[in-house]
């Protein structure tokens, strides 16, 4: 009888050892599907960014030509395309905050340190971006007055580009939320 026991204690013993080994290859396999979840979601961010950063180069040389052309003082060309570069440097300091290296060798924590990061510049970039949005229509109305054409050309562009700029912000900062949620759920899940 206690022969008996002792070969079912350790087919028990197998089983639950087999089990942890499932258990085991199962989170690792959870883990990399989650990184390169993760990883494309990054992606999609970075591609983002650099689509802002072509943007911006392209306003500057353009800003530089137009504003003259279109009548404008040549300083408020120059303030914009200072402004256009100096988002272009930002926009490649936030490339530089996910790199795709980040989501292969990097520890959870360090990505989500990183997306945290992310997500906080990018809504820091609106203490910047808003009042410098202001100064410039207030000054662009300012040096047009008497040019109606303008003016209504650059209130149907202030209301395209406040929609595609607030859409655009949304999808990132959602994009990097779902990041961290992820992030969240798998080291905090609950109970």
């Amino acid at each position: 009888m206690n022969n008996y026991n002792d070969n079912e204690l350790r087919e028990l013993r197998e089983q639950v050892e087999k089990l942890r080994e499932m258990l085991g290859k199962e989170e690792i396999l959870n883990e990399r599907l989650l990184r390169r979840t993760m990883g494309t979601k990054a992606g999609t961010l970075k591609r983002r960014g650099i689509a802002l950063i072509v943007i911006a180069i392209i306003l500057i040389p353009y800003s530089l030509w137009a504003f003259p052309f279109l009548g404008l003082p040549p300083f408020v060309g120059y303030i914009t395309a200072a402004f256009a570069l100096v988002a272009a440097i930002y926009d490649i300091a936030l490339l530089t905050v996910l790199p795709d290296s980040l989501f292969s060798r990097g520890t959870l924590v360090e990505i989500l340190s990183a997306a945290v990061r992310y997500k906080r510049m990018h809504i820091y970039w609106l203490f910047v971006g808003i009042p410098f949005l202001i100064c410039f229509v207030v000054m662009c109305y300012h040096y047009s007055e008497g040019n109606t054409a303008f003016q209504i050309g650059m209130c149907v562009g202030l209301i395209f580009g406040t929609i595609f700029g607030c859409l655009s912000l949304f999808k990132t900062l959602r994009t990097t939320q779902e990041i961290i949620d992820q992030i969240n759920d798998l080291t905090h899940p609950t109970e």
